[in-house]
């Protein structure tokens, strides 16, 4: 099975935005209720408007002055959605996508439909001109927020490393309105066109129509279920399964049966839980999250969609934070998949977009300051060897005193920590045998571990922010699959085998996207959803307000 960054390569191209802007535009010819207002708009008219001294507001709402100042002068201020040279079905394209923004996860409250159809169907001259500007308001304003998102890429978030996505809405429907068919193919081309943004719009609706017919009932809490088992909870069990899982029948039985089993396990999987059919606190509490909660989860997930390039690449390795596990996608198909080990709650994986550049085998470990400080220089309070008994040299003496015997760390103070450790390649370096060099501004990268048992966990957030890779072998292997020097298995295991230091430098740096999913959906349709471990779903919803949970 694949995670949603392991299908992204597969997007949308202008083909199918010209297909679905043909059938929009089919659509608007024939949809009532959005008749142009009958007073004529005039040149001066709206001229008048946009150099009004009191501000540019409409119906109590504050307008873009500049980017509708910089769109009118641009066309000597002729209308763009007057009833001549296509403007109605242009506005009637406009509208109808504003009225559906909510289905991706938009609010149509803020493109002033309100106060446009009120102006629309009142004929005098003036409130045509207002129409005129309060559409092309809502233009700018629907087509940034679902190409760039309601809030900038990143926003609130100190460790996002994505480059901000550039979008002018002006420019675009400037260029669209150059050629008759070319605003309905733009606006058809706004959101996002990879399958896993669509897929999360179609879950979003399931997700909506769930809540209408009530949503689910909740688990009663009390002992630990299991197959076998035959009470009163059984039943509230099987009713809240049934709610979004069409796989099982409803009714009132009380007995565990494998069929249930089978039912706890889909959804144990589908929650990243433990998949042991045994319904803990754990599976209750996430059986007992409320639909509204879940729609808001992919709300929030839809917006970051946003924030991400249009295009990733046909090859590429991706990593998901919250579900703890890493993909090799090579032209829209999972290539490799592998868990892996990420931060945790103290150190966050960040947000990263990076290329591997180099493999490094049996690889030194650079211990960063704060780890030295706050970790090491205790024990090394207690036992001055700690640095000689771990293989860790202080670079400052590598040659005069390699292990820091001869320093008083009584006498060191943590927040001006002077001295550069690092530890030597072997059994206990952090590292493992194989780092996968990725340069970025936060110096995570992926790399090997000697402590394997953590990839067994359900949850993985264990590390100091790096990647943990279970198959970093497997993974080392594929990136170097390209090289004309030949990288075998065989190869790759005498180079670990003979323990020496090597950097491979990469024929074609391979794009790394380490990315932050709490709600995808998986190519058979089901819907993942995982815990917020690093609580940006929490601050993202705070960013947008009441918007955050619609």
């Amino acid at each position: 099975m694949t995670r949603p960054a392991g299908r992204i390569a597969a997007w949308t191209r202008v083909g199918g935005a010209a297909i679905i802007a043909i059938a929009l535009l089919g659509v608007a010819r024939l949809a009532p209720g959005i008749e142009p207002a009958a007073g004529a708009v005039s040149r001066s008219d709206i001229r008048r408007l946009l150099t009004s001294p009191d501000g540019l507001r409409i119906a109590g709402r504050s307008l873009d002055a500049r980017a509708l100042g910089r769109f009118y002068r641009a066309r000597e201020f002729s209308p763009a959605w007057d009833a001549g040279d296509g403007g109605r079905e242009r506005a009637a394209l406009l509208l109808q996508a504003l009225e559906r923004a909510d289905t991706q996860g938009l609010d149509p409250g803020r493109y002033h439909l309100e106060a446009i159809r009120a102006r629309r169907t009142n004929g005098s001259a003036r409130s045509a001109t207002e129409s005129e500007l309060l559409l092309t308001d809502a233009f700018v304003r629907y087509a940034t927020e679902i190409r760039t998102g309601r809030r900038p890429a990143g926003y609130g978030e100190a460790d996002w490393g994505f480059v901000a996505p550039r979008f002018d809405a002006v420019g675009a429907l400037t260029r669209a309105l150059r050629e008759p068919a070319g605003f309905a193919a733009m606006l058809a081309s706004l959101p996002p066109p990879g399958p896993d943004y669509r897929a999360l719009v179609t879950a979003l609706a399931r997700y909506r129509a769930l809540a209408a017919r009530g949503g689910w009932p909740p688990v009663p809490p009390g002992t630990y279920l299991k197959p076998g088992d035959e009470e009163g909870r059984v039943a509230a069990l099987r009713t809240r399964l049934a709610a979004d899982d069409e796989l099982v029948p409803r009714s009132a039985d009380v007995r565990y049966d494998d069929r249930l089993a089978e039912a706890v396990r889909r959804f144990q999987a589908r929650h990243g839980l433990a998949v042991d059919s045994v319904v803990g606190p754990a599976t209750v509490q996430a059986l007992n999250v409320p639909v509204a909660d879940r729609m808001r989860q992919i709300v929030l997930n839809l917006e970051r969609w946003r924030w991400l390039p249009r295009d990733l690449g046909r090859h590429y390795i991706v990593v998901n934070a919250p579900d703890a596990r890493l993909h090799v996608v090579v032209d829209g198909r999972p290539v490799l998949t592998s868990r892996v080990v990420v931060g945790d709650l103290r150190h966050p994986t960040p947000v990263v977009q990076g290329w591997v550049e180099a493999v490094i085998l049996h690889p030194r470990w650079n211990v960063p300051t704060s780890i030295a400080a706050e970790e090491i220089l205790p024990r090394l309070r207690e036992n001055r060897r700690y640095l000689a008994e771990n293989d860790i040299v202080v670079l400052e003496r590598r040659e005069s005193d390699p292990f820091g015997l001869a320093i008083d760390w009584a006498a060191i103070a943590a927040d001006r920590f002077p001295f550069r450790l690092q530890q030597q390649p072997g059994p206990d370096n952090p590292l493992g045998r194989i780092k996968l060099d990725i340069p970025n501004r936060f110096d995570v990268y992926l790399h090997d571990t000697p402590t394997r048992a953590l990839f067994a966990r359900p949850v993985r957030t264990a590390s100091h922010g790096c990647i943990r890779v279970e198959r970093a072998d497997d993974l080392a292997l594929h990136v170097l699959e390209d090289d004309t020097r030949g990288w075998t298995r065989s190869r790759l295991e005498d180079a670990l085998e003979a323990g020496d230091t090597q950097r491979i430098p990469v024929t074609r740096p391979l794009p790394v996207y380490i990315l932050y999913w709490t709600a995808f959906v998986e190519p058979d349709g089901q819907v993942q959803f995982r815990e917020d471990v690093y609580g940006r779903d929490r601050r993202l919803a705070a960013a947008l307000g009441e918007e955050g949970s619609r």
